[in-house]
């Protein structure tokens, strides 16, 4: 997800900042040679730019001139380092962090109402979100396709998996009108059925050879044009 933050109000009222401050510091209150919220906001703004790892972050804060490091509050002529932004990032509640940051992005991006465009479900594991004690924390999403912006995000617990999870993340949003595009593991009755009937929403599914029986009965109604080199994409609308 790539993003321009130049353009997010990241100081005052309702900004990156600001937001970042409901999230608790799990830090010691001795030692800490630069601020929580400052630690946060440039992480959150390295990602939105394409940084992918502890490193890239720290590599994206290092060029930050000194009139950007003043906007991030950052106290010392040194941005944050690698493992400053890795220890801090690995003791924060980090299903509690990704959903309020894309809470706020949706916030910012204006889709507080109904959501129309393409919405696109994708599974992913927390980076840094295990340990000794705890397993990898697996996240499941829901973003818009062209904006790039996720608009909702819930974890998937170790008792349960992604398909009913799919319905909590969809059920609080208004996509009446819009296209849910989901993997093969959604391709579920039941899930189909929720999104055109009680989301008002039409949907993109994939079908693959673990469903052999749905993918032929596809496959002689819709002929060879719904082929693709690793199954057949079926879309349907509530009309």
């Amino acid at each position: 997800m790539l993003f321009n933050y130049k353009k997010l109000p990241i100081e005052g009222r309702g900004g990156l900042m600001d937001m970042l401050r409901t999230i608790r510091d799990p830090r010691s209150r001795f030692g800490s040679q630069h601020s929580f919220v400052s630690i946060l906001a440039i992480a959150v703004c390295a990602m939105l730019s394409g940084a992918k790892s502890y490193q890239a972050i720290a590599d994206w804060a290092e060029k930050l001139t000194a009139n950007e490091r003043k906007k991030f509050f950052v106290r010392k002529e040194e941005p944050p380092s690698e493992s400053t932004f890795r220890k801090t990032l690995q003791k924060i509640d980090s299903i509690e962090f990704d959903e309020k940051v894309a809470a706020w992005l949706l916030k910012q991006s204006g889709f507080t109402e109904q959501i129309k465009g393409d919405i696109a479900i994708d599974g992913k594991t927390a980076r840094g979100s295990y340990g000794a004690d705890k397993k990898a924390v697996h996240l499941l999403s829901a973003f818009l396709h062209e904006e790039k912006i996720v608009i909702a995000q819930k974890a998937v617990g170790e008792k349960t998996n992604e398909i009913p999870e799919l319905k909590n993340i969809l059920e609080p949003l208004n996509i009446k009108g819009g296209n849910v595009t989901v993997d093969a593991m959604h391709t579920q009755v039941d899930t189909a059925t929720f999104i055109v009937r009680e989301k008002e929403a039409n949907f993109t599914m994939i079908v693959k050879d673990n469903q052999p029986t749905l993918k032929k009965q596809l496959a002689d109604s819709l002929g060879d044009q719904a082929f693709s080199p690793s199954g057949i994409f079926s879309s349907f609308g509530n009309g």
